[in-house]
C-alpha cells in the first residue's frame, strides 16, 4: 500500500468546485479568488497528476474573430439567456504529467501562473485594437462571476482540450516579442542558422517577384517590433493575417499567431478633401479640360469647397460674366456625374490619428486600406491623400510602416499626371516612416524611388530569397513560414 500525502496548491485559497471519477482516474476542479481554475487528474495510486490551469477573462464586445487570433489555447464560452449574454475566455496553461509531490506541484503551478498573467495582460492590450473590452475576473461584477459556472457543463469544457506541449517556451510565447529590434527572416540555406537583420536596414524595402509571403513575413516582424502598419492593397488575402497559420510548422519551431487588424473599406472611413488635392488634379481625374476645368478650379480655390456636394452648390451660386449660364450649369452637371462615379470618396476631411492608435503596445496594428480594382483613379486619390496627411505630421516618435502592394499597378513609372508626380514627391520627401514596395520586376519601379532603397529582396524558387542590403553584403536565405494564415 502506497502512503499518500495530499499536496497544497500555491496561490490559493482554492475552492473545490467538483470531485469525482474521470474514466479510471479521480478528477478535482478548483477555483481561486483571482479567477484561476485548476484541474487535477490523479492516477489510481495517486503517484502522478495531470495538471492544467485556466484563467478566466470577461469579454465585452463582438469577440469571436478576436478569439480566433489568440495563439495560446483558449476556450470561448457564450452563456446565452433570454435576458442577456455573458462571454468568457478561459486562457489555458501548458499541460504536464507531474510526480504528485509538493515541490514539483508548487514549481509547476507558480510557473504557469506567471505565464498566464503575462499572456493575459498582453491579450488585453491587443484586444483594444479590436475595440473589445476584456476584464480580469477580479474586476467582474458578482453576477457575472456567479454566472461562469451556472451551467455545470462549463466545468468540463476545458478538461480534455488538446493543449500546447511543454516546448511552448518563453522564447516562443504568445506575443513573440523581439526586443532586440531584429527581424527574423528565415534560415541561411547553407547553415540552417537563423537569418536575422536589424530593423533599421529595412526603412526603404523593395520586394520583387511573387511577394505575398515575403511581404507577410516582414509585416509580422515589424508588428512584433511594436510598429503600426498601413497596407494599401486590393488583395483580400491580407485579412487572413488576423488568424494563426494552420500549417504544422513544428520542425521550424514557429508558433502560429494572428495579428490585430483594422479594415478601412473602399468608400468608408477614409475620404478625400478637395482642398488637400494638388491644383487641377480633380479636373484631370474626371477628364475635364478647357472652360469647364477653369470654372471648377476657380470655384474650388475661391470658395474653398471641401466636398463634391459643397462644390456643386458653390458652382450653382457662381457668377462670372466671362462664362455663360449654360457653361456654369454644365460644370455643375459634370461634378454631379463625378459624384455618382466616385461615391463615398470626396466627402471631406478625415484624421489619420487612428493609424497611430496604441502605438508602442505589445504588438503593432495592421491598418488595411482596401483599394478598388475597378476604380484605380479613386484609389490613387485616396492613397495620395492618406500619405500626404501622414507625412505632414512628421511624427518621428511613432513611425509607421507604409506598404504599397504592387506599386506599379497603382502608380506606374510611365504615369505623368498631377497626382502621380505629387505622390512621388511625397515619397522622396519622407525620411521618417518605413516603406515596403512590391513589384513583379525591378525595372517597373521609378529609378528616383528605387535609389532610396535600404533593402532589396528578390523572391526565387522554393521560398529562397536573395537580399541586397545597402550597408552589407548580399546573401540568400530560405523564408521562414508565416505566423499567420496565408
Amino acid at each position: 500500500m502506497i502512503f499518500m500525502t495530499l499536496v497544497d496548491y500555491p496561490n490559493g485559497p482554492w475552492k473545490k468546485l467538483f470531485s469525482g471519477q474521470y474514466d479510471d482516474f479521480s478528477l478535482s476542479i478548483y477555483l481561486n479568488d483571482d479567477g484561476f481554475v485548476l484541474s487535477e487528474i490523479l492516477n489510481g495510486d495517486k503517484s502522478k497528476a495531470v495538471l492544467s490551469i485556466s484563467k478566466i477573462i470577461g469579454v465585452f464586445g463582438d469577440s469571436e474573430t478576436f478569439v480566433e487570433t489568440i495563439p495560446r489555447n483558449a476556450i470561448f464560452i457564450l452563456d446565452h439567456t433570454n435576458k442577456s449574454n455573458a462571454k468568457f475566455i478561459f486562457l489555458q496553461s501548458d499541460q504536464d504529467v507531474l510526480n504528485y509531490v509538493q515541490q514539483d506541484i508548487t514549481n509547476f503551478v507558480n510557473d504557469q501562473f506567471k505565464k498566464l498573467k503575462k499572456d493575459a495582460n498582453g491579450i488585453m492590450d491587443i484586444a483594444k485594437s479590436y475595440e473589445i473590452n476584456l476584464k480580469d475576473y477580479s474586476e467582474l461584477p458578482n453576477e457575472l462571476k456567479n454566472s461562469v459556472f451556472s451551467n455545470p457543463l462549463n466545468l468540463f469544457s476545458f478538461i480534455t482540450q488538446n493543449r500546447q506541449p511543454k516546448s511552448f517556451s518563453n522564447a516562443q510565447n504568445m506575443i513573440q516579442q523581439t526586443s532586440n529590434q531584429d527581424l527574423f527572416l528565415g534560415n541561411y540555406k547553407t547553415t540552417s542558422e537563423k537569418a536575422t537583420e536589424p530593423i533599421d536596414l529595412f526603412s526603404k524595402t523593395f520586394i520583387f517577384g511573387q511577394a505575398d509571403n515575403c511581404t507577410r513575413v516582414l509585416i509580422e516582424d515589424l508588428c512584433q517590433n511594436k510598429m503600426n502598419i498601413i497596407i494599401f492593397t486590393s488583395n483580400n488575402n491580407i485579412q487572413n493575417i488576423k488568424y494563426p497559420n494552420e500549417t504544422n510548422n513544428q520542425d521550424n519551431k514557429i508558433t502560429p499567431m494572428g495579428f490585430p487588424m483594422i479594415t478601412y473599406n473602399f468608400g468608408e472611413k477614409l475620404f478625400v478633401n478637395l482642398q488637400d488635392l494638388p491644383n487641377n488634379s480633380f479636373q484631370e481625374l474626371i477628364g475635364i479640360k478647357g472652360e469647364i476645368s477653369d470654372i471648377i478650379g476657380t470655384v474650388i480655390k475661391e470658395k474653398q469647397s471641401l466636398t463634391l456636394d459643397n462644390l456643386i452648390k458653390d458652382i450653382n451660386d457662381y457668377q462670372n460674366p466671362n462664362y455663360t449660364s449654360y457653361t456654369i450649369n454644365l460644370a455643375s452637371r459634370i461634378v454631379n456625374l463625378a459624384k455618382q462615379q466616385y461615391p463615398g470618396i470626396f466627402l471631406g476631411d478625415f484624421s489619420v490619428s487612428d493609424f497611430y492608435k496604441d502605438s508602442g503596445r505589445n504588438l503593432g496594428t495592421i491598418n488595411w486600406v482596401s483599394l478598388s480594382k475597378d476604380n484605380k483613379l479613386a484609389s490613387r486619390t485616396i492613397v495620395y491623400n492618406v500619405l500626404k496627411k501622414i507625412i505632414s505630421l512628421k511624427n518621428k516618435e511613432n513611425k509607421v510602416v507604409l506598404v504599397f502592394d504592387d506599386l506599379p499597378d497603382l502608380f506606374s513609372r510611365k504615369d505623368n499626371d498631377i497626382i502621380a508626380n505629387e505622390f512621388m514627391k511625397l515619397l522622396l520627401e519622407d525620411n521618417t516612416n518605413y516603406y515596403i514596395f512590391t513589384a513583379k520586376n525591378e525595372i517597373d519601379i521609378d529609378s528616383k524611388i528605387l535609389d532610396l532603397f535600404t533593402a532589396k529582396l528578390s523572391v526565387l524558387e522554393d521560398n529562397e530569397i536573395g537580399i541586397t542590403l545597402k550597408t552589407a553584403k548580399p546573401f540568400r536565405f530560405v523564408l521562414r513560414p508565416t505566423y499567420s494564415k496565408v
